[in-house]
């Protein structure tokens, strides 16, 4: 069995993240700060890779 020649991959960009952090608003604000501040992050790490 013959396997196809390995394309090479094209680097994606990722246009849009959600940060989930709960369905209720019923949830200590320090919930939210925190799903902010991981998205800030993960935005960060991102955008500016190595």
């Amino acid at each position: 069995m013959r396997r196809a020649a390995a394309r090479p991959r094209q680097k994606k960009s990722m246009k849009t993240i959600c940060v989930f952090s709960s369905s209720s608003d019923a949830l200590s604000p320090v919930y939210f700060e925190t799903a902010r501040e991981l998205a800030a992050l993960i935005v960060d790490t991102l955008s500016h890779p190595g």
